[in-house]
């Protein structure tokens, strides 16, 4: 890779692709809040491109990130929702949401131990930040992997909803 390469894709993951084009911040904030909408009413595709085209503008948008993840699972593009997970751990490692989006993408993809660890990092995170919510939806869907697993060596059948 050249350094002109090497210096575009810096560029690109700054952000700077948006602001080439005089996005800002606030632009990327309605957009990512009409992307949540069209996922609300179960417009998925339509949901992840947005978010996929806010994530091109500025790869650190959180909620864009959050979104393209879950939308990916939607979806059914389980290494989509892994990417954008790694983007959300990478950005905040001591926030529960990307373990939890990377484990039930990991489940989505049959990748059982990493989704058994994610899962687990996002159930210990959560109980220790007082997320509930998060903590019991990891905390479920592990107790389901375990169940299946006790069972047989089958996949599990993990549902999303």
């Amino acid at each position: 890779m050249t350094n002109e390469e090497r210096a575009a894709l810096e560029a690109i993951a700054q952000g700077e692709l948006g602001r080439q084009f005089g996005i800002e911040a606030r632009h990327l904030d309605v957009a990512a809040s009409m992307a949540g909408d069209l996922a609300r009413r179960g417009a998925h595709d339509r949901a992840l491109r947005l978010y996929a085209t806010i994530v091109l503008c500025d790869p650190q948008h959180r909620a864009a990130q959050a979104g393209l993840a879950s939308g990916a699972l939607e979806v059914g593009a389980p290494y989509i929702a892994i990417q954008a997970a790694a983007v959300l751990i990478a950005g905040a490692p001591d926030d529960p949401l990307g373990y939890l989006l990377s484990g039930k993408g990991c489940l989505l993809a049959q990748e059982w131990p990493e989704a058994r660890e994610d899962l687990q990092r996002a159930s210990d995170l959560a109980g220790a930040r007082g997320d509930g919510n998060c903590q019991r939806e990891a905390d479920m869907l592990l107790a389901g992997l375990s169940a299946h697993a006790a069972q047989s060596t089958a996949a599990p059948a993990v549902q999303f909803g």
